[in-house]
C-alpha cells in the first residue's frame, strides 16, 4: 500500500478509536427518560450541557447521548471492535441507525452476531450481512395489521425545502417496489440505447453532413430520437439514465412506445433458506441477491411459484458451491451462481447490483486467437462487473487475480479476488456467503439428534411394554 493510502487507512483507524472514546464519555451522561424515577427537567438540563459542549442543538445532543449509551451498554462487543480500530466509524453509524428502535435483548443478539464476524469484507458485503441480521430479528416480531407491508402502500408528494422542487414517494412491499424500479430502469436503458442508435444513423446518413459534435436534426422521418426532451438533438448525445427514468415515469407511465424493452437477463429471484420454507426457522430471504425480506414475505413469494431452483451452499462455511461447467458459453445457472457470489459489481466499493446491466467477464482474459492459451470459461475465472468497471478492466486500469479457494478441511471455503489498482495498492475481496447456512446446518443437526433421542426413548418404552405383556415364567417342566 502506498504511503498516501496507508496514511488514509491510519486516519480511519484513529477515527474509529476517537469515536469509541467519545461514545464512552457521552454514555456517562445518559439518563433514561422512561424510568419512573427520572426527573424530566434533569434530562433536559443534561442534554443542554452536552449540547453546549458539542456546539449542537439540544435535540442532537440527546440523540448522540442515547446512541452512545446503546453502543457502550447494549453493543459492548461491537464497541470494543470500534475501540480497537477494527470497525470503521461509518459502519458503526450504520449499526446504530439499524438498531435504535430495537429492544436491549434484540440488540444483544445483534452484538453477539457482529462481534464474531470477520470484518475483512467490503462495505457492500457488511451492509448486506447487517441487513440480514436485522431482518431476521424483525421476522420474529408480530406486526399489527396496519403495520403490515401491504397495508402501508401509498404514494405521497413531499415538498422539499429547496424552492421549486418536490418529491414523489412510493411506499409499499419490497417485491412490488423493486419490480417497479427494475421495469423503470430496463425501460430507461432500452430508450437510451435506441437514442444512441438513432444518433449514429443520423450522423452517418449519406449526404446528411451531420456532425454529432455540432448538433443533429432529430425531428424527421426515421431520424426521430425517441423521448428527446430537446437536449439530444442539440448536444448530439443520449440522455442520462436519470433523466430518462424521470421522463418515462412522468410522461408515459412506463410506456416506451415503439422501443422494445429487452427481456431481463436474470430472473428476479428470491433466495429462501430451506428451514424458512418449512416453517422451522425465521431466517430472512434475499430479494434479487441484495435486499433482505422478512421470513413471512419470503414464504409467501415462494408459495406463489410453481418452480423452485436449488442453490447449494457449504454447510460449514456458507460458501456457494460452483455449478458444473459443460460448455464454453456461461450457462444461465453459472451466471446466477455469480450473482450469489457477488450481489453487486465485483469491484470493491461499487454498489451497482449485478441484476442490472452487469457484464460477465473473464478474470484471466480469454485468448480469441488461441483459446487453449486463454482463461477458461469456468466459475472460478468469471465474475460480474458493471459496464463502467468492465471497460476499466479492459483498458488495463484494474487488474484482478482470482486467489485459490482455501481448504477448510471440513468444507469448501469461500474464495476471494485480489484487485490491484496501482503497482503498490491491492485489496483482497472475499466472496459473499450465505450468512445463515452454518446456523441452519447446526439447527438441522440438533433437530436430527433430538429426533433420534426421541426414537430411542420410544423404542425403550415399547420394549418395557412388551416385557410387561409377556406371561410369567412357569419354571422348568416337572420330571
Amino acid at each position: 500500500m502506498s504511503a498516501g493510502l496507508q496514511g488514509l487507512w491510519d486516519d480511519a483507524v484513529a477515527e474509529s478509536r476517537r469515536l469509541a472514546v467519545q461514545m464512552r464519555a457521552l454514555a456517562a451522561f445518559w439518563i433514561d427518560p422512561a424510568s419512573p424515577d427520572t426527573d424530566p427537567c434533569e434530562v433536559d438540563e443534561m442534554d443542554l450541557r452536552v449540547a453546549l459542549a458539542l456546539r449542537v442543538t439540544e435535540h442532537v445532543a440527546h440523540r448522540r447521548i442515547r446512541q452512545a449509551h446503546i453502543a457502550v451498554v447494549d453493543l459492548p462487543g461491537v464497541w470494543r471492535r470500534l475501540a480497537a480500530g477494527e470497525l470503521p466509524a461509518p459502519w458503526m453509524t450504520r449499526i446504530l441507525a439499524k438498531t435504535t428502535d430495537l429492544t436491549p435483548v434484540q440488540r444483544a443478539l445483534v452484538d453477539a452476531e457482529i462481534a464474531s464476524w470477520d470484518l475483512a469484507v467490503t462495505a457492500e458485503q457488511f451492509a448486506r450481512q447487517l441487513g440480514l441480521v436485522i431482518t431476521r430479528i424483525h421476522s420474529r416480531q408480530l406486526l399489527a395489521e396496519d403495520q403490515q407491508p401491504a397495508a402501508r402502500r401509498c404514494v405521497e408528494v413531499r415538498r422539499i425545502e429547496e424552492e421549486g422542487v418536490a418529491c414523489l414517494s412510493v411506499l409499499g412491499p419490497v417485491p412490488e417496489i423493486h419490480a417497479l424500479a427494475t421495469r423503470l430502469d430496463a425501460a430507461a436503458r432500452a430508450v437510451q440505447a435506441a437514442q444512441r442508435r438513432t444518433l449514429t444513423a443520423i450522423a452517418t446518413r449519406p449526404g446528411d453532413g451531420g456532425d454529432a459534435g455540432t448538433g443533429v436534426s432529430a425531428g424527421a422521418g426515421d431520424g426521430v430520437v425517441p423521448f428527446d426532451d430537446g437536449t439530444v438533438g442539440r448536444a448530439g448525445r443520449a440522455m442520462s439514465l436519470a433523466a430518462l427514468r424521470y421522463a418515462i415515469l412522468t410522461r408515459s407511465i412506463l410506456d416506451t412506445g415503439s422501443v422494445e424493452v429487452p427481456a431481463p437477463r436474470f430472473r428476479v429471484g428470491v433466495t429462501v433458506p430451506a428451514t424458512t420454507l418449512l416453517g422451522a426457522g425465521d431466517e430472512p430471504g434475499l430479494l434479487d441477491g441484495t435486499i433482505p425480506i422478512p421470513a413471512d414475505m419470503a414464504r409467501s413469494l415462494a408459495g406463489g411459484e410453481d418452480t423452485w431452483y436449488r442453490v447449494l451452499t457449504d454447510p460449514i462455511t456458507g460458501a456457494f458451491l460452483p455449478a458444473r461447467q459443460e460448455r464454453y458459453q456461461p450457462t444461465r445457472g453459472m451466471l446466477e451462481h455469480l450473482r450469489h457470489r457477488h450481489g453487486t459489481c465485483a469491484v470493491p466499493g461499487c454498489a451497482r447490483p449485478t441484476s442490472q446491466a452487469a457484464e460477465c467477464d473473464h478474470i484471466i482474459e480469454y485468448d480469441h486467437t488461441d483459446p487453449g492459451r486463454g482463461g477458461l470459461t469456468a466459475i472460478e475465472n468469471l465474475h460480474l462487473l458493471c459496464w463502467q468497471h468492465h471497460l476499466a478492466k479492459t483498458l488495463g486500469r484494474l487488474d484482478p487475480t482470482r486467489l485459490p479457494v482455501p481448504d477448510q478441511g471440513r468444507g469448501h471455503g469461500p474464495g476471494s479476488t485480489r484487485w490491484v489498482f496501482t503497482d503498490t495498492t491491492s485489496v483482497d475481496v472475499p466472496d459473499d456467503t450465505d450468512l445463515f447456512t452454518p446456523r441452519i446446518a447446526t439447527d438441522l443437526a440438533d433437530h436430527w439428534a433430538a429426533h433420534q433421542r426421541l426414537q430411542r426413548q420410544r423404542r425403550r418404552g415399547l420394549d418395557r411394554e412388551r416385557q410387561r405383556d409377556l406371561p410369567d415364567d412357569p419354571g422348568p417342566p416337572p420330571c
